[in-house]
């Protein structure tokens, strides 16, 4: 099925918990399964005790069967301040790979980022992962600059790093310079999308 497009009219794309959702709880669980399976023990993110937190979101692609069955297709987290929106983790299931649905769920992310009022979006990607970096740029997003991440940047640890340490950030327009000014004085240098249509 690898490099066909698949019908995502059949998808569904929602927050994770949610009540409205009967199989939230299993979709969860499917969620934690295949991130240890995708990623590093380093890169696993530790969905049981961040999407306790107000500024954590977790949506999911899936497809609901006719019996109940659930299958889950991709998933990604962000995390919001009062400035930005970072986007922290996206992942689409190994067998649905080159099929369109990492497009289409980025794609409903940041219509969902947009009607949340998220003015500013970003997000940090490895260098070495061409197809995760494909996919940003072909919805939009700009490679604003690279950064040898090492320990005098400490408050960068959280991000995914690899081999080579080097992570990429992506931007879809210029940053505001309140922004790039507030980060500064955190010593931490990254752009950020903004979505106001102000440049």
């Amino acid at each position: 099925m690898s490099g066909c497009r698949l019908d995502v009219t059949g998808l569904s794309f929602t927050r994770i918990p949610s009540k409205k959702l009967h199989s939230s709880e299993l979709l969860l669980t499917i969620v934690k399964q295949v991130e240890k399976h995708t990623f590093p023990s380093n890169e696993v993110f530790d969905f049981d005790n961040e999407i306790k937190k107000r500024t954590t979101s977790l949506y999911c692609a899936y497809r609901q069967e006719n019996d109940g069955c659930v299958e889950l297709c991709s998933y990604a987290v962000y995390i919001r301040t009062k400035l930005v929106t970072r986007i922290h983790k996206v992942c689409v299931v190994e067998r649905y790979r080159k099929q369109g649905i990492g497009k289409w769920m980025m794609e409903q992310l940041l219509r969902e980022l947009m009607k949340a009022s998220a003015t500013n979006v970003d997000l940090w990607v490895d260098t070495s992962r061409i197809p995760a970096r494909q996919l940003y740029i072909s919805c939009g997003f700009l490679e604003m600059e690279t950064n040898q991440l090492g320990v005098q940047r400490g408050a960068l640890k959280h991000l995914a790093l690899g081999i080579d340490n080097r992570a990429i950030v992506l931007a879809r327009s210029p940053v505001a310079d309140k922004i790039l000014r507030h980060l500064q004085n955190l010593s931490v240098t990254h752009k950020a999308i903004d979505f106001s249509g102000s440049r």
